[in-house]
């Protein structure tokens, strides 16, 4: 048997890439494992797919026509962007009648940030029927709002987070 030490290294990359993608810092220090499973579990969602299945949800809760708005977690955030993207495409075509009333809106990755913004969006756009939380708080935040604003039969909130911060 014989080994040779370039056999690890593509393995060794993509865990270095991994740690760093789940919020570990590249020049060394901690981090958390749910970061890392949480972003490997992220990349193997197909974009179109998952976008398309947002839009499908929000259509079910408001309807086909009216006003909606984008609450992401960041706007550099290509994951996130990635799935707008295609997602927006697609519901020009399927959808005609929604109407994104603005460009999507950041809100650096922190529920009450969502939850302040989206209480700003209610305030600017009294005809919005939903809204399209797309990152882990955002939906939450959105949701939060809503209820609060006790608007909870009038603008449909859909999205995804994580069961460790959406549970009762």
């Amino acid at each position: 048997n014989s080994a040779k030490e370039s056999y690890g290294s593509s393995y060794l990359l993509q865990s270095v890439a991994a740690a760093v993608l789940g919020g570990t810092s590249i020049s060394g220090g901690g981090g958390k494992v749910i970061g890392i499973v949480v972003d490997l579990s992220v990349h193997q969602i197909d974009d179109q797919e998952y976008g398309q299945h947002i839009w499908d949800l929000l259509v079910e809760q408001m309807g086909d026509t009216g006003d909606y708005a984008i609450v992401t977690g960041g706007l550099s955030a290509a994951n996130l962007n990635r799935w707008i993207d295609a997602s927006l495409n697609y519901a020009k075509k399927k959808y005609p009648g929604l109407n994104l009333v603005t460009t999507r809106v950041p809100t650096d990755e922190k529920q009450q940030v969502a939850y302040q913004k989206t209480l700003d969006l209610i305030k600017a756009y009294p005809n919005l029927k939903g809204i399209i939380g797309i990152s882990t708080p955002a939906p939450l935040g959105a949701a939060q709002a809503v209820q609060e604003k006790g608007m909870i039969d009038s603008i449909a909130v859909v999205g995804t987070s994580l069961p460790t911060d959406s549970g009762p």
